[in-house]
């Protein structure tokens, strides 16, 4: 089963991943940069069984891809940014792929600054992008392989689609919260 660790991005996803797979998978406790990558990403191009031509086709497949690539006799700690709300109809994941979700929100006005560096934008275009309800993520190959299509809406209905989530259990970690206090945030 799923366990999501979900956020809009550059709210500080990476940084609780890093927490858990020094937890999970390191024996030591010490965090390596390796060990993120056994916390995969969904959607991606590595889990899909096709190669989908159109976004609303790779939203079509989100939950039989998730079926086909993470077995529901284990866990699975999985990243995603993509909104639960459907995308034309489909639906990102149920409570027959998700066992729950860690869900890490950022005051916006920070994801804004992040989102500003991160990917080269001026003030107003990451703000655009974070009201922008048909906002996306998309790393489409060069044969137009639509599998990484991630259905992000704007930040306040992303959050909103995780928290208004009646299907499975969902932890609300506030970004701002674990810096003051790791220890805290471990325990939950």
């Amino acid at each position: 089963m799923i366990i999501w660790i979900a956020s809009y991005p550059k709210s500080g996803n990476t940084y609780i991943r890093s927490f858990l797979a020094s937890y999970y998978f390191s024996d030591n406790g010490k965090f390596d940069f390796d060990q993120l990558l056994k916390i995969h990403q969904f959607p991606n191009m590595k889990f899909s069984k096709f190669k989908p031509e159109s976004k609303n086709e790779a939203s079509r497949n989100w939950i039989f891809n998730q079926n086909i690539y993470f077995k529901k006799d284990r866990l699975n700690l999985v990243k995603t940014h993509n909104c639960l709300f459907p995308f034309k109809g489909h639906n990102f994941t149920s409570k027959n792929e998700t066992l729950g979700a860690i869900y890490i929100v950022r005051d916006p006005r920070n994801v804004i600054t992040s989102m500003k560096h991160h990917y080269s934008l001026d003030y107003e275009s990451a703000l655009n992008n974070m009201l922008d309800e048909n906002c996306s993520l998309l790393e489409k190959s060069h044969d137009h392989d639509y599998s990484n299509f991630t259905y992000l809406n704007s930040w306040s209905n992303n959050y909103r689609s995780w928290k208004n989530n009646l299907e499975f259990e969902t932890l609300f970690i506030k970004y701002e919260d674990i810096a003051n206090n790791k220890e805290k945030f471990l325990n939950k």
